[in-house]
């Protein structure tokens, strides 16, 4: 028995490319199956293949979707916020097995969308520079600031302490005071330290949300 006698290969609404890219278990030619209790249960087992899955995404035999390449890291555990969700720059598919997943052209486009664009940001991202600009997350729409540019892979045009992005304190309507730490206004999310404020774990949770926390009580 072949392949092509129960479906076709691939079978309809599937992903073009080779099997073995996706799936474990056929040979290298997609026309055959490898021993296994997987084909013919119900459901479809994707594997991580011939190591295509962990060309974007995670390490081998971990089913983390985070790539570990570029400045994914940086944006997974950011210093100075919460960790950028995937659809924040990219389209996500909602199946593993869309289309679009594997065969959009090119491969994670970046389309910047939710709190990159916050504050009335317009965000772009160039394809040949590889760099961002007008992002919210780096300072765009802040008054009295010039937004970063940052180049992706390239940690060195990205803020590392406040007043790089914003005044300390920031511009009206902010307040004048300049206790960052006060329990009266941010509710513990910001310290002070000998360099100047700098932002808590609590903080980090809230900071570069797309809103002003007050109190930790919201916008």
């Amino acid at each position: 028995m072949r392949c092509n006698d129960c479906h076709s290969s691939p079978p309809a609404n599937h992903p073009r490319g080779e099997c073995v890219a996706c799936h474990a278990e056929p040979d290298a030619t997609g026309s055959s199956l490898r021993p296994g209790p997987l084909h013919l249960n119900a459901r479809v087992d994707l594997g991580n293949g011939n190591g295509t899955c962990t060309a974007c995404h995670g390490r081998t035999g971990d089913m983390d979707p985070w790539p570990e390449t570029g400045s994914h890291t940086a944006h997974r555990a950011p210093s100075g916020g919460a960790p950028v969700a995937c659809a924040t720059c990219h389209t996500v598919p909602t199946r593993t097995e869309d289309p679009s997943h594997f065969e959009a052209a090119p491969r994670a486009a970046v389309r910047l969308t939710g709190a990159a664009g916050a504050r009335g940001a317009r965000p772009m991202y160039d394809t040949t520079t590889r760099s961002c600009a007008e992002v919210a997350c780096h300072g765009a729409g802040l008054a009295g600031t010039r937004a970063d540019v940052p180049t992706w892979g390239d940690p060195s045009g990205v803020a590392r302490r406040c007043g790089q992005c914003h005044g300390v304190p920031p511009a009206p309507p902010h307040t004048t005071r300049t206790d960052c730490a006060s329990l009266i206004c941010h509710g513990g999310e910001v310290a002070l330290s000998p360099s100047g404020p700098v932002i808590t774990a609590a903080g980090r949770a809230l900071h570069q949300n797309g809103v002003i926390d007050y109190a930790g009580a919201g916008p």
